[in-house]
């Protein structure tokens, strides 16, 4: 059975999904706490990571390692450039980049990190579907498309 983790980079965008766990164990791993469980028949793994990509990449990689999470779904709160894009919608990815890379001035493409040959990571098609549909079926909008991710906060 697949093994999900969360992720969440504030407490707020956390704090239900863990109390929603059935279950549950909590562990503490280089001061994060990750609480395991099983969330509406699903096995799961919740943490609140902290802003940021360095603190999302450690946890990602802590429940992977540790926690073999086989998914990692990144939920939360996020801007967007898209006026069509309102407060309380829900976006799922069909890609992710990483907005803030920027070697150019060493012949890499805009986003792309030295040594590696793609600039958007996809994800998971059957995931996204399911996000959509999930999202549909309790009346919230809903967009598909791609993800920027930088450790800059705009307005």
């Amino acid at each position: 059975m697949t093994t999900y983790g969360i992720i969440g980079a504030m407490d707020v965008e956390v704090e239900l999904l863990r109390a929603a766990l059935a279950d549950r164990t909590d562990t503490t791993v280089a001061g994060r706490l990750f609480s395991e469980g099983i969330l509406d028949g699903t096995p799961c793994v919740v943490v609140q990571c902290g802003v940021g990509m360095v603190n999302a990449a450690a946890c990602t990689q802590t429940l992977i390692d540790r926690f073999a999470a086989d998914c990692i779904i990144n939920t939360g709160v996020a801007g967007s450039l898209d006026a069509s894009i309102d407060i309380g919608d829900v976006v799922v990815a069909t890609d992710a980049v990483n907005w803030a890379m920027d070697v150019q001035n060493l012949g890499y493409a805009p986003g792309q990190t030295p040594g590696m040959e793609q600039t958007a990571f996809p994800n998971d098609p059957a995931l996204a579907a399911a996000a959509l549909a999930a999202a549909q079926a309790e009346g919230v909008r809903a967009h598909r498309g791609r993800v920027a991710s930088a450790d800059k906060f705009v307005c």
